[in-house]
């Protein structure tokens, strides 16, 4: 178990050495929205993180998440997600997160079905991504069929994921 108070101290103590020290930034980000669950003042982070290297990669995809689930900008988050497959086109939390966004917002299903694909061939079994995909599958095509080799790859690796316990 960490020493959360800790981990903020030292990122503090960064930031003093080096306000602009994207690293630092993007991390404190993440533990002020994550641990302390403060909006505001993470956003503040990623803003800065961002604005201090804009093509960094970590900054890029932690803020689309951010964007995404916790303010729900939609607009803004499919921004940071194109711009971090611009930087990185292969990574596969922002292919798994911009095509969840595209399928459960957007509802664009051929432009999510090609994220994931995307996704799936970086990673084969990311289990984030079968399950969204398999969902997709199921739900938004209404092809149960197609989904369940994708579920059946999630329970091959995790017998008890309860997403995709209650979705198969």
């Amino acid at each position: 178990r960490r020493a959360w108070p800790d981990v903020q101290s030292k990122l503090q103590a960064a930031l003093r050495a080096d306000p602009s020290n994207v690293c630092a930034l993007y991390n404190y980000g993440r533990l002020l929205d994550y641990v302390w669950q403060d909006g505001d003042m993470a956003e503040h982070m990623y803003v800065r993180a961002v604005a201090a290297a804009p093509k960094h990669i970590h900054s890029l995809r932690n803020y689309g998440f951010f964007l995404y689930y916790v303010r729900r900008d939609y607009v803004n988050a499919e921004s940071m997600f194109r711009r971090a497959l611009e930087e990185e086109p292969d990574e596969i939390d922002v292919l798994s997160g911009y095509g969840s966004l595209l399928y459960y917002v957007h509802r664009n299903l051929p432009k999510a079905q090609s994220m994931f694909q995307r996704a799936l061939k970086v990673v084969p079994d990311h289990t984030n991504t079968l399950h969204t995909y398999g969902k997709l599958l199921q739900y938004g095509r209404s092809d149960p069929a197609q989904a369940a080799p994708l579920y059946d790859r999630v329970l091959a690796t995790q017998p008890n994921h309860v997403g995709v316990l209650l979705d198969y």
